[in-house]
């Protein structure tokens, strides 16, 4: 069997080509997917000039190069025995770098014309479709829901919103048509792609550097070719199941360990091991992160805390172990030894409290009490945002478990990070870029844990002022929001209504527990004779359903009390037996005195939240 390792230039050569036998799966591959090659490349484009190529794996081909004339045929022809995926998904991508440009500039990427692929007969339409260009063609409408299509459409959609998406280091959510509209242009059709659930456009960021993705497509990224030789090799079956096989991945944390502890004396390396190591890693592997384990979800957020993007380029989670190591290479065995102890251990320690409000944990054998207030500080950051926000909130948690912050201090950077999501949301701001925000955030930081760093560094980042918030408190709607972070905005409101004793309510699904109820009801039949004794159409109410005004926080027993109830019935909760005490989000409504709920009350009590929210939020001076 004989292996080349080479850049895809030389792979993708016009010389080669490709067959997809028909006895293999069509193509797959899906946003998750595409998204992560689309962030191998911009990590191969914006590396260092002495970073080593980055490897996309083995390609396994048989060469089934016809016998021809001299002269007649120069090149070679394979048949794909593992790999077509990828194989596939280079060419598409490649396609969509080309046409942008040609429809931007009008000209040509400075590449060589890359090899033919004959694809699946089901993909082969799709294929020729987007390879060609022709996708604003209307005869090919039932074409679009293919997934090589698909593909390519993701590819010109993240190249057209620009370099923001294309770093992303999650996929784009873009929202494909129920059903296709043949009176439209596919370039319409693709018009109505960049719009999400809520019917916003995508956000366009400042335009991708076409030529630079390709070149690093083409130079940066590099595979190991494979090739079968029938005579010589056992079966392409038995090959593609050694190399495809059940097999145990290890995760980014066991990479980590491997590869770190291996540069420790075995005296030294036992006894961090058993001492520190083990205990911190068998807590940290005992709680999910977003259906993850733990032990995948740290090394990305550690290393982004550790202010790594601004060196390393985009980070993924696949990718941690690789900057951690860049982080690590650099160091002596005593240095690496002290990094371990003092700065990745802390970290593991502090991540269960910060991911899933672990109240005790221990480090270097000390066991720490994490107070109470840090802890709801901390539910609220993650229901507000799940996981955006964890490695600055770790970098803070961390320095406290070392005793480099007190309470206060803690609590106030605490605060200031939920202030910083907050206000994206009151102002109705777009929540995708959050990520990428405090990866930067992170960056700038870069381990100085000052609060006037903090102050500066948030203040810096897409600030936003009372007067947007104002601006939208009548007619913000909420229903975008999970119904955890719609908690969590009504209970900092009360917090600031009612003060430190406030009752801490939890969204959950228990009767005790706490849900989102609306005052006007999604469904207002009952209500229409209220209506017209107040001389209010319905269709004037309809649209203050989903605002702050028409919404409040409610027990489950509650909600299943009173639902769709008419307004009078619903203000007779609070005096309900066995019913949780009247919260002060309520008082704006429960009042006797209050008989009528229109659109004149709802907007009057949104401006009495949000400038209570403005209160607890306030702005950074």
């Amino acid at each position: 069997m004989q292996g080349n390792l080479q850049v895809i230039r030389q792979t993708l050569s016009s010389s080669n080509k490709y067959e997809i036998p028909l006895y293999q799966r069509d193509y797959q591959w899906d946003s998750e997917r595409w998204q992560a090659l689309i962030s191998d490349v911009v990590g191969a484009a914006t590396a260092a000039v002495h970073t080593p190529k980055h490897w996309m794996g083995i390609f396994l081909i048989s060469d089934i190069t016809p016998v021809h004339a001299p002269g007649e045929y120069d090149g070679s022809f394979y048949k794909v025995i593992d790999g077509q995926q990828r194989l596939v998904t280079m060419t598409i991508w490649l396609a969509a770098l080309a046409h942008e440009s040609q429809e931007r500039a009008g000209k040509d990427l400075a590449r060589p014309k890359i090899s033919e692929v004959a694809v699946q007969e089901s993909d082969r339409i799709a294929y020729q479709i987007a390879m060609e260009g022709k996708w604003r063609n209307n005869i090919y409408f039932d074409y679009l829901a293919h997934p090589i299509l698909r593909a390519y459409a993701y590819f010109r959609h993240i190249i057209w919103l620009g370099q923001e998406a294309v770093a992303s280091e999650e996929p784009i959510k873009i929202k494909y048509p129920k059903q296709l509209n043949s009176e439209k242009t596919f370039e319409e059709q693709f018009a109505d792609f960049l719009v999400t659930k809520r019917g916003r456009e995508l956000p366009r960021g400042a335009a991708t550097d076409l030529a630079q993705l390709n070149e690093a497509t083409l130079v940066n990224l590099q595979i190991y070719s494979l090739i079968h030789e029938p005579d010589q090799d056992e079966s392409q079956t038995i090959i593609f199941d050694t190399l495809n096989g059940m097999r145990t991945e290890l995760e980014p944390l066991d990479h980590v360990r491997n590869s770190l502890f291996v540069r420790l004396s075995q005296a030294e390396g036992d006894k961090l091991y058993n001492t520190h190591w083990q205990p911190a890693e068998k807590v940290l592997r005992e709680i999910k992160v977003k259906r993850l384990g733990a032990a995948k979800s740290f090394v990305y957020d550690y290393v982004i805390s550790q202010g790594e993007r601004s060196r390393q380029g985009s980070i993924r989670s696949t990718k941690g172990v690789v900057h951690l190591a860049h982080i690590t290479n650099p160091m002596t065995e005593s240095q690496l030894l002290d990094y371990l102890t003092d700065k990745v251990i802390p970290a593991m320690v502090a991540y269960p409290v910060v991911v899933n409000g672990n109240s005790n944990v221990v480090l270097k054998g000390v066991p720490i009490q994490i107070p109470t207030s840090v802890l709801q500080r901390l539910e609220t950051i993650r229901e507000l945002t799940s996981g955006p926000a964890t490695p600055l909130a770790l970098l803070y948690v961390s320095a406290y478990l070392k005793a480099e912050l007190n309470e206060l201090e803690l609590l106030e950077a605490l605060g200031l990070i939920e202030s910083h999501i907050s206000r994206r949301i009151l102002a109705d701001k777009d929540m995708s870029p959050l990520r990428a925000q405090f990866i930067e955030i992170c960056s700038t930081i870069d381990k100085d844990l000052s609060l006037v760093k903090l102050k500066s560094t948030l203040k810096a980042a897409s600030p936003v002022t009372d007067a947007e918030i104002l601006a939208c408190a009548e007619t913000k709607e909420y229903d975008d929001l999970s119904a955890k972070a719609q908690g969590a905005i009504f209970r900092g409101i009360e917090r600031q209504l009612s003060g430190i004793g406030s009752m801490w309510f939890a969204i959950g699904s228990g009767n005790a527990d706490y849900s989102i109820e609306h005052l006007y009801p999604q469904s207002g039949a009952r209500w229409a004779p209220d209506l017209a004794a107040w001389g209010v159409p319905e269709a004037d109410m309809k649209p203050l359903l989903q605002t702050i005004g028409n919404l409040t926080a409610a027990t489950n027993e509650h909600n299943k009390r009173v639902g769709n109830k008419r307004f009078s019935e619903k203000q007779l909760f609070p005096t309900t037996p066995g019913a949780a005490a009247p919260l002060s989000i309520n008082t704006g409504w429960i009042d006797p005195a209050v008989i009528r709920w229109t659109p004149s009350e709802i907007k009057a009590r949104s401006r009495t939240l949000i400038n209570a929210a403005l209160l607890r939020w306030p702005a950074i001076p």
